[in-house]
């Protein structure tokens, strides 16, 4: 008799692979995949089970959530038993990352055999932010939005068009609001906001988001901050100054019987002179007007004295007298008296 032993261990256990995504392929989309496996033994089964598990090294929040099942006979039971595992990478392996598949069964023979499936990437997109607001704060576009709950959440990228141009990418913002401090003007402005998680597929070492609903906003040229200049109203020309007249009294009478000589000249007194009363003075005024000159002196201007002038005119008056009666008294003598006729008169 062959008595149960080690070597029957060898072939006593066999998997096979019913249903599963081929090895080394990247897992995203919301459609699980299922995961289905059979076990035999020869003698009967005594453990089975299936188990997704991590194929790097763990990070916080990359934990496998019910990513597992088995079953357990006892001896004499079942020699063969088929278990399946729906894998959905957004509630079992909601970290993207490298996964592994594990299937184990064991005899009561103590015959064991494992396979195991390598390179599973979970690369699941992250969320549509959602819920965008948008606001001119000082003549800047400011925008807002709801977090993405993610646990490999890494960023959010900020898109730009201007007018008809294609979008690209300004900003990468770890918050939820973002402000263009420095848009460009007089012109047409659309955003739109994706979120950014990990990613072992791409060669970025992130993924995308779809676009977010987009906003827009029309910045208007800066209008100047200078007033617009208004021309002062033009004064009229200033009129020529008026001259300084100052009224004096006329010379004194000296004894010679010459008028005293008043120059002209430069003087800067606050209150004009005015003439004395003419009991104070020894002759009628004579009112010279003198204008204030910041230029050389001019010339002297003599003055007549008053019984100089007078006698002048006595004199004239007596000579013409003496001139008439010369003339009446010549035309007497010349009348004819005894029908001569006349001679000429000699001249006088």
């Amino acid at each position: 008799a062959i008595s149960p032993g080690v070597a029957l261990a060898v072939d006593d256990v066999t998997i096979e692979v019913v249903q599963a995504p081929p090895p080394s392929s990247a897992l995203r989309g919301d459609d699980p995949f299922p995961i289905s496996m059979r076990a035999r033994a020869d003698s009967t089964l005594r453990s089975f089970g299936i188990r997704i598990l991590l194929a790097e090294d763990p990070r916080p929040g990359m934990e496998v959530k019910n990513g597992s099942t088995g079953r357990s006979w006892n001896t004499g039971t079942t020699t063969s038993e088929t278990l399946w595992i729906s894998w959905n990478t957004k509630t079992v392996t909601p970290y993207n990352g490298l996964y592994r598949v594990v299937a184990t069964a064991e005899s009561h023979l103590d015959g064991a055999k494992t396979i195991e499936l390598n390179g599973y990437a979970v690369d699941n997109l992250p969320a549509v932010v959602s819920d965008v607001k948008a606001e001119l704060r000082s003549g800047a576009p400011s925008l807002s939005w709801q977090p993405n709950t993610e646990p490999d959440h890494i960023a959010y990228h900020v898109y730009r068009a201007m007018d008809d141009s294609p979008y690209q990418q300004i900003a990468v913002s770890t918050s939820t609001n973002f402000t263009d401090s420095k848009p460009p003007k007089g012109s047409n402005l659309s955003y739109y906001v994706v979120a950014a998680r990990r990613s072992v597929v791409s060669k970025e070492g992130w993924v995308e988001s779809t676009p977010s609903k987009s906003t827009s906003f029309f910045i208007p040229l800066p209008q100047s901050n200078a007033q617009p200049t208004v021309s002062a109203p033009q004064e009229a020309p200033a009129a020529p100054p008026v001259p300084k007249v100052e009224a004096r009294p006329g010379g004194k009478i000296v004894h010679n019987g010459f008028g005293e000589l008043l120059p002209y000249g430069t003087f800067d007194d606050s209150q004009p002179e005015v003439p004395a009363p003419l009991s104070e003075q020894e002759g009628p005024a004579i009112f010279q007007p003198r204008v204030q000159s910041s230029g050389p002196a001019l010339p002297q201007v003599y003055k007549p004295p008053f019984f100089a002038a007078a006698l002048l005119m006595i004199a004239a008056a007596a000579h013409i007298g003496r001139l008439a009666i010369s003339m009446f008294a010549s035309g007497e003598n010349a009348r004819p008296t005894d029908g001569r006729p006349i001679e000429p008169a000699s001249s006088f």
